[in-house]
């Protein structure tokens, strides 16, 4: 157990510097309050220095798994685990979009706490810069370049086994960054490897390298690129390292994918979306945890009886876990049946979650910011408060999330025909004029920027039939089509009784689909693409 040392100092003998955005006043560190809308932080104002005579003090290290993303600040994993740990002192330093390196940064300065042990939850956001840099779109061309040159000079292979170091050495390098730390200051680390779900979250491999001829088949058959463009999970390979480094430094080991394999933990299964996870899978993984925990650091005793969320923050979590799934799934076919999963879910939680439905409905369909509006204030001071994190304010339309509200014909919608957004989720186009990219390969993509009734929609075709979001009008609404096929083929658009057939290929083509008025009444509608089955 680590010996307390002048708050004023660190073990080291510096001066108290800050952790994240604690700073050091008076012996402590204190924050300051979070925002109306929450922060990536969490909400503890003050962490006091390590004092004599207390319990083993347990430091819970990560990314937004880590923190509680979409329970949190209500339930958190850190408070689920003191819960399961009496007589530990518990301190929560997980922080949503916490990367490889600023998480060394966070250890070094965690430092200061003087820990006993150091549970560190990490890995979705690990590979997802270097993957960007990868992509047609970015800035940046060295990346692209070097595995340009791999795939001409040595094909295919060459190309994976150049993604394969670039993707795997950061990750050495900052695990022995990590070692160092621990051994350096005598803590006694377990590591917690994340999952993703990759059954009931449906989801692609990213469009990271659609251009580049056939190096993303391949490595998308290697599992490097699972997820998607908007959704960071940890990919294989820093599974098997967090694995691999468990095991060579000895350090406790809690494999969460090898717990969701053997069993569901509750009604809610495992997972909020890709890769968050509800309240019984928080608990499954923190018992896991405090085992761990003890078994590193020799304490005595059985585990405290964790806490339950209320039915207020279950049913925030699932309104949530609504809008998240509309602004990140780029699978159309899945998308509704999950967004009416959580609809209903929030409503089971807590019936009185209906008020926050329909304040959703009232910020999408107003012409004003969503902050000068009534709906904002009522949510702000009513039971199921939503932050930043849940989706609270994009710029779309979130015409999805209105069809599966039942909104679609709002007369409200009416004011949105020829409104601009700026921006949008990157998968929604729902108005005349609006382009919808469909791709039905299975290996490749390519991500298409902007948003909007005139921008884009980025789909992947995982089904054979994918329904979009259509704003109907009084006149004939033109939709530009962009997609490819695994073969030359046919697409059959249909919206109620109304449908027709474009001619597609392979390659890229664009089709214009102009729906006629007579096929619905204005508003919102599900306009359904019937695509040709996949070849055998």
């Amino acid at each position: 157990m680590s010996v307390p040392t002048d708050p004023g100092r660190g073990a080291d003998g510096r001066a108290a510097r800050p952790i994240q955005v604690w700073q050091p006043v008076e012996g402590r560190w204190v924050r300051p309050p979070p925002g109306p809308f929450g922060d990536h932080h969490a909400a503890r104002l003050v962490i006091e220095p390590r004092r004599a005579g207390t319990g083993p003090r347990v430091l819970l290290v990560g990314e937004s798994v880590a923190a509680g993303y979409l329970l949190a600040p209500a339930h958190t994993p850190a408070d689920v685990l003191a819960d399961l740990l009496p007589g530990h002192d518990v301190v929560d330093l997980a922080r949503t979009d916490e990367t490889l390196t600023s998480l060394l940064a966070t250890l070094e300065s965690a430092a200061q706490l003087e820990p006993d042990v150091v549970v560190l939850w990490a890995g979705n956001n690990w590979v997802q810069g270097d993957l960007a840099r990868m992509s047609p779109g970015h800035p940046e061309a060295t990346h692209r370049q070097a595995l340009g040159a791999a795939l001409r000079e040595g094909g295919a292979v060459a190309a994976r086994r150049w993604a394969v170091q670039a993707l795997e050495d950061p990750i050495a390098r900052g695990l022995a960054e990590l070692e160092a730390l621990a051994r350096h200051h005598g803590w006694r680390l377990v590591v917690v490897v994340p999952a993703v779900d990759a059954d009931g979250w449906p989801h692609t491999d990213p469009p990271m390298l659609g251009e580049v001829t056939g190096a993303s088949a391949v490595l998308d058959t290697h599992g490097l690129l699972r997820g998607t463009a908007l959704a960071p999970m940890a990919t294989p390979p820093v599974q098997t390292a967090l694995r691999g480094w468990a095991a060579r430094e000895a350090h406790g080991l809690v494999d969460v994918p090898a717990l969701v394999e053997a069993g569901t933990p509750g009604p809610d299964g495992w997972f909020l979306d890709y890769c968050h996870h509800t309240a019984e899978g928080i608990e499954a993984v923190m018992r896991a945890a405090a085992t761990a925990v003890q078994a590193v650091s020799g304490a005595p005793g059985g585990l405290g009886t964790p806490r339950r969320p209320s039915a207020a923050s279950t049913a925030t979590a699932a309104v949530g876990a609504l809008l998240h799934t509309a602004h990140r799934l780029v699978d159309p076919g899945a998308r509704q049946r999950l967004l009416r999963r959580w609809r209903d879910r929030a409503l089971a939680a807590d019936p009185s979650a209906e008020q926050v439905l329909a304040d959703v409905v009232t910020t999408r369909l107003s012409r004003a910011p969503a902050v000068l509006t009534g709906a904002q204030r009522r949510n702000q001071a009513g039971r199921h408060r939503l932050g930043l994190v849940h989706g609270w304010r994009p710029q779309g339309l979130d015409a999805d999330v209105l069809l599966a509200l039942g909104a679609g014909t709002d007369p409200r919608l009416a004011a949105r025909m020829g409104m601009d957004p700026s921006g949008g989720s990157g998968v929604e186009a729902w108005a005349p004029g609006a382009r919808t990219w469909l791709d039905q390969r299975a290996a490749e993509g390519r991500g298409i920027g902007g948003s909007g009734p005139t921008g884009s929609a980025v789909l992947r075709a995982l089904t054979p039939t994918v329904a979009v979001p259509h704003l109907q009008g009084d006149a004939p609404a033109p939709r530009m089509l962009v997609a490819r096929l695994p073969s030359p083929g046919t697409v059959r658009p249909s919206l109620g009784t109304w449908s027709t057939t474009v001619g597609l290929g392979a390659s890229w083509t664009t089709r214009t689909v102009v729906v006629p008025p007579s096929a619905a009444p204005p508003g919102l509608h599900p306009l359904t693409l019937h695509l040709p089955p996949p070849p055998n």
